[in-house]
Parts: C-alpha cells; sequence; structure tokens
C-alpha cells in the first residue's frame, strides 16, 4: 500500500511540474546572436490587458492545489496562524493573491480590516514551515556537492555566495527526479503542486524567451543580465551534472541515515537544464531573505502579490462591483528566526480606509468588502522586475520613480591627455558582476575609456546616481578645456598631502575618499563654462545611446497604445507572445524615459547658465531645487536624436 501511495504522489507532483522529455542540450545551441530556439510555447491561459503586478509564481491555474495548501494551512494552526477571512482567491482567469473578505455588514464592524490597529497580524507562518537551503544540504546530492566543493577551494569561494540558492533548487529537482519521498514531507505535497509550472515559466520568464523576443529588448542591458544568468546557471548545473555522475557511480551512500534515497536508487539520468532553471527561477521569484535561514521558500506567503506604490505613500485604492468593493493595501512584514508575520501597515487609519467606499450605500445593499493584500517586492525598475519574476507595471507615476536607464560615457580629449587625468578616469573603470547575476547591468562594458552608467531619478540612489553623472560630466568638460587648469589644480591639490594648506584650492570639490575618480571629484558645479560644456557633453552621449535603440520613445509609446487596444483579439497560441513582447517593450520605454529626462534637466540647465543675471551659487540652488523634483521630464522639450548638440 505504501509503494502505491509513493507512485501515486510522484506521478501527481511530476504532474504539476510538467516536465517535458527532451534532454539538456536544447535549451543553448550555436548561434551567437540567440540562445534559444524559435518556438512558441502553448497557453495556458489568455493574455489580460490589464496592468500584472503579480510575479510569474501566481500564475498556476489549478484551483485544487491551492484548496490543498489551504487545507494543511488551517489543520496546523501550532505553525500557522491566520486570521479568518484572510485566504487565497482567484483574482482572475491568470492571476491569484491573497484576500481578506469581510463578512457581509450594513457597517464597519471590529471585523473590518479598517478597525484594526496598525501592526495587527493578518498571518503569521513560523520558520519550522520554511524550506530553507537545510532541505537540499541533506539530500545525496546536496551532501555529494558539498563534499565535493571542500576538496574544491576555488570553487567553494565561486559559489558561496549562491550556494543557499543552489541548495533548495536542490531540493527540488531532487523530488522531481524521485531522489525524495515526496511522503515523507507531507507539507511539499501540499505546497509543491501550487508552484508555477515549468510551462507557466517558459511562458513569461525571460531566461526562457525565443530569440524574436530578447532581440525586442533591443539596446537594454537587461538582456545582457539575461545571457549573464543563463551562463552562471549553465555552469552550476554543469557542476552538479558532474556531482550527479560520480554520485550514481558510488556503489552505496557515504552515510546511512539520509533522508532520501541512497545512491543506489538514483534515477538513470539527471533532470534537464531547463528543469534545473525552472528550479532556480522559482527560487529567485518567489524565496523571502532571512537574516537567520538566509532565503527561504514560505507557503501561502508566497502568494502575495506586489504593490506597484510606493510603499512609503499613504494611500490605497478601491474597485467597486454592484456586489463587491475591493480594496487594494500595501501590507507591512516581518521576518525573523521566529517567522513570518504579515501585519496591518503602519500607516493605516481608520478614517483612510472609510473613504473609499464612503460613496456606497452599505444600507441598501448589503455587499462584501475584499482587501486585496499584497506586499512591495522592493523599490524596482521595470527590467528588475520583468528579470526576476516575468512582469512589468504599464502605466503608473510612482513606477516611473523606479525607473532605470543606462548611459554609456566615453573620456572625450583632445590631442593631449594628462596622465593624472587618465588615471583618474580610470580608477572608475572596476568591473561590478554581481554573482548570482540578478544586476541589470554592471557598471562597464569592458571597453577601454568607456563607462556605463545606471541613471536613476526617484529615491536617495536617484539623487546620488546623478550627482555621479554630473561629476563624470564635469570631469569630461574640464578635459576639453573648460577650465581645464582648474581641474589639474583640484587633482593635484587632492594628492598633495599638504592639501588643506593651499589657500588657492576650493577644498570642498575635492572627496574625501582616497580612491578620487571621476564620479566624485566634483559633486558639485565647477564653474559656469565648465558646466556649460557638462551638460552639452551629457546631452551628445546621451542622444548617442539613443541612436542605439531602433525605434524611438515615441514609436514605443504608440506601439503600447496599440496592444492595449488588440489585447484580447489575438489567437490563443500568440497571448503569450503578445505579453512578452509588450512586456519587453515598457522595459525599453522606462529606459528611453530616462534618458530623455536627463537631456531635459540638461537643457534646463543651459538655459538658466545662459541668463547674465544668473549666478554660480544661484544655479546651485536652482539645480538642487530641480533635481528632487518628483517627476520624470520625459514629455518636455522633446527633441530629435539626429539634432547637433
Amino acid at each position: 500500500m505504501t509503494g502505491f501511495l509513493v507512485g501515486v504522489v510522484t506521478k501527481l507532483l511530476l504532474f504539476f511540474i510538467t516536465i517535458p522529455a527532451t534532454t539538456h542540450g536544447w535549451l543553448f545551441h550555436n548561434s551567437n546572436t540567440c540562445r534559444y530556439p524559435k518556438s512558441t510555447p502553448q497557453l495556458l491561459f489568455d493574455a489580460s490587458p490589464q496592468t500584472i503586478t503579480t510575479s510569474t509564481a501566481n500564475t498556476h491555474t489549478d484551483d485544487t492545489s491551492q484548496i490543498f495548501l489551504e487545507n494543511y494551512v488551517r489543520k496546523n494552526e501550532k505553525t500557522f496562524r491566520i486570521l479568518d477571512g484572510v485566504s487565497i482567491m482567484q483574482i482572475s482567469d491568470r492571476e491569484r493573491g491573497v484576500t481578506y473578505i469581510e463578512p457581509q455588514q450594513q457597517e464597519i464592524t471590529p471585523s473590518s480590516i479598517s478597525s484594526f490597529r496598525p501592526g495587527t497580524e493578518l498571518a503569521f507562518v513560523s520558520s519550522s514551515e520554511f524550506i530553507t537551503s537545510s532541505y537540499g544540504r541533506k539530500t545525496s546530492l546536496g551532501k555529494a556537492l558539498s563534499k565535493y566543493l571542500k576538496q574544491q577551494p576555488e570553487l567553494l569561494e565561486k559559489y558561496k555566495p549562491v550556494l543557499n540558492g543552489m541548495y533548495i533548487g536542490i531540493y527540488l529537482v531532487c523530488i522531481v527526479d524521485g531522489l525524495i519521498d515526496p511522503t515523507q514531507n507531507v507539507r511539499m505535497t501540499s505546497y509543491l503542486p501550487t508552484l508555477p509550472t515549468l510551462m507557466d515559466m517558459k511562458q513569461h520568464m525571460p531566461i526562457f524567451w525565443s530569440c524574436e523576443e530578447l532581440n525586442e529588448l533591443q539596446n537594454s542591458r537587461v538582456r545582457n543580465a539575461i545571457e549573464r544568468r543563463q551562463r552562471k546557471w549553465k555552469e552550476e548545473y554543469d557542476l552538479l551534472l558532474n556531482v550527479f555522475s560520480s554520485l550514481r557511480s558510488s556503489s552505496s551512500s557515504d552515510d546511512d541515515d539520509d533522508d532520501d534515497a541512497v545512491a543506489t536508487t538514483i534515477s538513470h539520468r539527471f533532470v534537464s537544464l531547463e528543469t534545473y532553471i525552472w528550479a532556480r527561477s522559482i527560487v529567485l521569484s518567489r524565496t523571502f531573505a532571512s537574516p537567520s535561514y538566509g532565503p527561504c521558500l514560505v507557503p501561502f506567503i508566497d502568494m502575495l502579490n506586489h504593490n506597484a506604490d510606493d510603499y512609503d505613500n499613504e494611500r490605497s485604492f478601491a474597485t467597486t462591483t454592484k456586489k463587491t468593493t475591493s480594496i487594494t493595501i500595501c501590507c507591512d512584514y516581518h521576518i525573523d528566526r521566529n517567522g513570518f508575520s504579515l501585519t496591518v501597515p503602519l500607516w493605516l487609519q481608520q478614517e483612510q480606509m472609510r473613504t473609499p467606499s464612503s460613496n456606497i450605500d452599505r444600507v441598501q445593499v448589503q455587499e462584501e468588502m475584499a482587501y486585496s493584500l499584497e506586499i512591495s517586492y522592493g523599490r524596482m525598475s521595470n527590467g528588475e522586475l520583468l528579470l526576476s519574476y516575468g512582469f512589468t507595471i504599464l502605466n503608473d507615476h510612482s513606477q516611473d520613480m523606479k525607473e532605470i536607464g543606462f548611459l554609456t560615457l566615453d573620456l572625450e580629449h583632445n590631442n593631449d591627455v594628462d596622465l593624472t587625468i587618465q588615471q583618474v578616469w580610470d580608477n572608475g573603470m572596476s568591473w561590478d558582476d554581481n554573482d548570482d547575476g540578478s544586476d541589470v547591468a554592471s557598471c562597464n562594458d569592458g571597453v577601454s575609456n568607456s563607462r556605463v552608467l545606471i541613471l536613476r531619478v526617484g529615491g536617495d540612489d536617484g539623487i546620488d546616481s546623478t550627482l555621479c553623472l554630473f561629476s563624470i560630466c564635469r570631469f569630461v568638460s574640464s578635459s576639453l578645456g573648460n577650465d581645464k587648469t582648474l581641474l589639474l589644480d583640484i587633482l593635484q591639490g587632492f594628492l598633495d598631502v599638504q592639501l588643506q594648506n593651499r589657500k588657492n584650492i576650493s577644498t570642498s570639490l575635492v572627496p574625501e575618499d582616497d580612491n578620487i575618480d571621476a564620479g566624485t571629484f566634483a559633486r558639485q558645479p565647477i564653474s559656469i563654462a565648465n558646466e556649460i560644456g557638462a551638460m552639452k557633453y551629457l546631452q551628445r552621449a546621451i542622444c548617442n545611446e539613443l541612436a542605439a535603440y531602433p525605434t524611438s520613445l515615441w514609436e514605443d509609446e504608440d506601439l503600447l497604445l496599440f496592444s492595449s487596444h488588440q489585447d484580447g483579439h489575438d489567437s490563443p497560441s500568440t497571448n503569450a507572445q503578445s505579453e512578452n513582447l509588450r512586456n519587453a517593450i515598457i522595459v525599453r520605454r522606462g529606459e528611453k524615459r530616462v534618458l530623455h529626462h536627463f537631456y531635459n534637466v540638461a537643457s534646463w540647465a543651459i538655459k538658466v547658465l545662459s541668463d547674465d543675471d544668473v549666478t554660480l551659487e544661484d544655479y546651485k540652488q536652482l539645480l538642487d531645487e530641480q533635481l528632487n523634483k518628483k517627476e520624470v521630464m520625459y514629455l518636455t522639450n522633446t527633441f530629435s536624436t539626429k539634432e547637433h548638440v
């Protein structure tokens, strides 16, 4: 009977994962320009014209799986504390999320979220329910990997930053490959079927995109990040395949108390590369960072969708139907060694929550109040959201302030370049390649005398990156002859140990850091002439960057407008591709908006500086006010990338 049950559960899990019968070699082919075959995945759901703010992780369409999970949650009250009314709900034909539904009532009562005190617990999951790297470390494959890496110190150092994620991925693929008896862990039999299938991932996660879809990213560095992640995960897979082969050839396991099957029961082949990428994508899109356990999967909680609005804005949104009023709330959460706690946000006040429903006659119509509970995945650009979660946000002002752009800056100079100037420029040429490949771009493209700078508009990061950008522009402007003597004096003064005794040098222009580079040496304007030259240099660089995109910002805006009218009219076989195309356009549009913003800031600066009545101090004050505005200047002072600046 036990053997029969194991077989049934294993087949059920394999059905939900939907592993194809292809070998691991198909994913990467010989083309130098495209890493994926030209194929259209079968569609499981229709594309929605609405802005999707849910991870691909929450697009599974099977209702039975969530019922199994909720039954498990309700039966384990010691490790799950879920407020009555909080549950997983099918939001649309392709989305699921977590909601709180009030009982039908005529007025706000103590059971309303609006009457809860800030900090009230909505859900709690004990850390004993977390799926952490320890699960993968205890498997035969995990133990073999640990042993192998101990014998290879160089490899251990290389993979150390991503090992926790790899071990969770190992645990998932061990279940798929039959190394683990799923009936030994009731949690996994209830939780695993709620994970997105391989087919779900292949439809929308960009790491599975076709060549044509990747090409739609155009000049975006997001494509570079995708290709970098492909290489890194392929290297991880090859390492595990090597360890697996060694484990399979062993006649017996080193430990008799393995939690999973011993080596002699390992299946004849390892999982495919795309299956491993599926597992790593699960880890990337669903795990939470715990200070005690590292990345971890949290059942039930990982159904929470992303709140696209700024989490520091004290507002919520209401949508009303005849029988239901739905309010979206960005909840607070805390994770520690005890567990994961989801709470009513601290900014929530009774009056704010009463406002959205104030125009509804609740005496005449007994309605349901449905609160959509969401959390912020973090302050991310559309490129970062697409890379990690497989979705983008179409039109949202707060999202505009999170977008990032990329700008290649070259050391323009006259015939002779002072060695000090070249040295300072080279100090900023370090290669920044994130170990897990999650960064959208590195700071340098590897080209001599070229720097790729990440531009941000909003938040503290936006101010800092803008000051760095302007400092570089002032540095180049000086090297072109605009106050070059002052530039050399500043640099020489910085290198002089008697800097404080040099009265002719403005120490406010010199950073305290000993490793001076072009991005730090002049974060405040040097002179009016230098500033005008710096802004013109910035405009030239932006025009060159925009020219590398085959389409303009306005063409992308038109394409998205046309796409919104076409949604729902495509055939089922093309809807997934249509959504991926839309996501690609949204990403590249966001980058272009940021570039246009800085072009227009430069235009504004040149106009201000051209006024004879404006002093350098006046300009500094005006510039500070301009940079602190919470708006993106991409719709003003439009220009053609072909114009001469």
